[in-house]
């Protein structure tokens, strides 16, 4: 503007001037605008990388806890890791109704809300257990329905599922202050245990598996009468590790199965895998499968909002040890097979869900 010519004419001056005044009043708020917008992504960007939250794993899968809320959600406070306060909810509702547990005025539940990047989605499955609780008061022999329990679920946005963002419901005693969060995430490779096409007992090692004929009856985990394809029950010992069944047929191509339902106990499991566009006569052999969980382990998270701790986050490669004739996969120090240890494997015989 300094060089800019002097107008010939005060009338053209004025105009002139008057064009650069209503040329900035319409700029100006967008270019604000547009700083406001980038400020914002910046901000949000650097919170991410600022996470003190979360681990990468040795895959270049990233695990970030990004914060809790009571159940049911609508409403709620939600807070981080370490008790300080979020700004926003993250989803207002889950699969976990604590209506239906007769013991819920004892009772908390929580939302634990996570996020995962990089990897194959479809390919990984994440397993949930709960390690070292800190109660107010001295820790209780609580009835079943009561254990400290926890596990993945869905979360909704209004009446769509949450996007870009994971959730797990937890059930703890109102007493408990602070718990321990262990994340296991299987996303590598398989490796093939057994092989066959024949119902029966099939072993390698300690690891057994025992194939049947599934239940033709209503209700989930169960196939309906009529229903086309290669249906088979798999009861295991295997919960240490992921766990699948793939058919081959004669061809030589992969079919991976869909799986119906499981349930079991701590040291047993029982799924249906279902192949719908196979018959009898196509199939070569099924394959049992498995893959390890790496861990990764939130200590000393707060289960009050407002109510500071200082969080670890710790990965750990796998240690095996043999607790009641059982594999079972450790992180950290050489923890011995102690009450901690049965701890870990207690939400097992409650129902986790594997799959």
């Amino acid at each position: 503007m300094l060089n800019r010519p002097i107008p010939k004419t005060a009338k053209l001056g004025i105009l002139g001037l008057i064009a650069v005044i209503i040329t900035g009043a319409v700029l100006l708020p967008t270019a604000k605008a547009k700083d406001s917008v980038q400020r914002i992504a910046n901000s949000e960007q650097g919170a991410t990388e600022k996470s003190e939250f979360k681990a990468t794993l040795s895959n270049g899968v990233t695990i970030e806890l990004v914060g809790l809320a009571y159940v049911p959600v609508k409403d709620q406070p939600w807070w981080k890791c370490d008790g300080s306060l979020l700004e926003r909810s993250l989803f207002d509702r889950v699969d976990c109704d604590p209506s239906e547990n007769p013991y819920r005025d004892r009772l908390t539940f929580y939302a634990v809300a996570y996020r995962l990047n990089g990897g194959s989605g479809d390919d990984i499955h994440i397993k949930w257990r709960l390690g070292k609780i800190r109660y107010a008061t001295e820790a209780e022999d609580w009835p079943k329905m009561m254990t400290p329990f926890i596990t993945n679920t869905n979360a909704y946005v209004g009446d769509t599922y949450a996007h870009d963002i994971s959730a797990a419901s937890v059930r703890l005693p109102k007493s408990a202050e602070t718990a321990t969060l262990r994340l296991g995430v299987a996303s590598g490779e398989w490796e093939t245990l057994f092989t066959g096409r024949h119902f029966g007992f099939y072993e390698k090692g300690e690891d057994t598996a025992r194939v049947s004929t599934p239940e033709r009856a209503g209700g989930p985990g169960r196939v309906r009468l009529g229903e086309k394809g290669l249906h088979i029950d798999v009861t295991y010992n295997i919960t240490d590790r992921d766990f699948r069944v793939v058919a081959v047929d004669k061809e030589g191509k992969i079919h991976l199965s869909s799986r119906i339902g499981s349930g079991g106990t701590k040291n047993l499991r029982r799924t249906t895998a279902s192949f719908p566009d196979l018959t009898r006569r196509q199939l070569q052999e099924y394959c049992f499968q498995t893959r390890l969980y790496e861990w990764v382990e939130f200590k000393n998270v707060s289960l009050r909002p407002g109510q500071k701790t200082d969080v670890e986050v710790e990965r750990e490669g796998v240690r095996v040890y043999k607790v009641n004739r059982s594999v079972a996969d450790f992180i950290g120090t050489d923890l011995p097979a102690s009450v901690e240890t049965v701890k870990f494997f207690s939400a097992d015989a409650f129902g986790e869900a594997h799959f």
